[in-house]
C-alpha cells in the first residue's frame, strides 16, 4: 500500500481498488463506478491506478461485509395454495442495507424475484402459493449502501397435498 498526499489537502491510502482524487486528472469514468478508467501520472516514478473522479467525501468506504442469517419459512408443513412467508435477518454495521431481494423458481424454471421489506425488525416477503408436488427453490440477495453484495445458498422445499389442520 502507498499513501499519497494530493493537492486537496488530505491523504488517502491506495488500497488496490480506490486511489486518490487529483484535481488535474483528465481521464474518464466510462463505466460509471466513480473511479477513473485510465491511470493518473503523479510524477516520473509514481502513478495512481485508481484515481477518484470526485473528492473522498463523495464515497462510502465500507470494509464490513453484509451478513445474512438462514431464512425462516412461515409454515411448519408447506401446503398447497398458501403463500409462504420468508423471514430473514440481514445486518450490515458499515454503510447500512440498501436492499434485500428474494429470488425463487418453480420446478427448475426461470428465476423470479420478490422485493423484501423491513418490518418489525426483520426482512420479510412471500413466495406465491403453489400446487401440490411443486418444487420451490429460493435464495436471498442483499446489497449495502457501499454496493457490496451477499447472497445465501439455494434452499428448497416441496409443496404438500393438504392444508394444516387447526
Amino acid at each position: 500500500m502507498s499513501s499519497f498526499n494530493n493537492n486537496t489537502g488530505f491523504s488517502v491510502l491506495a488500497t488496490g481498488y480506490m486511489g486518490d482524487y487529483w484535481d488535474n486528472y483528465t481521464g474518464f469514468d466510462i463505466d460509471g463506478n466513480r473511479v477513473g478508467d485510465t491511470l493518473h501520472q503523479i510524477d516520473s516514478q509514481n502513478v495512481d491506478n485508481y484515481p477518484l473522479i470526485k473528492t473522498l467525501e463523495n464515497y462510502i468506504v465500507d470494509s464490513v461485509p453484509l451478513f445474512i442469517v438462514i431464512p425462516v419459512l412461515s409454515l411448519i408443513e408447506l401446503v398447497r395454495n398458501v403463500d409462504v412467508t420468508v423471514s430473514v435477518e440481514v445486518t450490515d454495521i458499515g454503510s447500512g442495507i440498501e436492499n434485500v431481494t428474494l429470488w425463487f423458481r418453480v420446478n427448475g424454471g426461470e428465476w423470479r424475484f420478490r422485493k423484501v421489506v423491513f418490518e418489525e425488525n426483520i426482512w420479510k416477503t412471500e413466495i406465491p402459493a403453489q400446487t401440490a408436488g411443486t418444487l420451490v427453490e429460493y435464495y436471498i440477495e442483499a446489497c449495502d449502501k457501499a454496493e457490496s453484495e451477499a447472497k445465501t445458498d439455494i434452499y428448497s422445499y416441496t409443496i404438500g397435498k393438504t392444508a394444516i389442520e387447526s
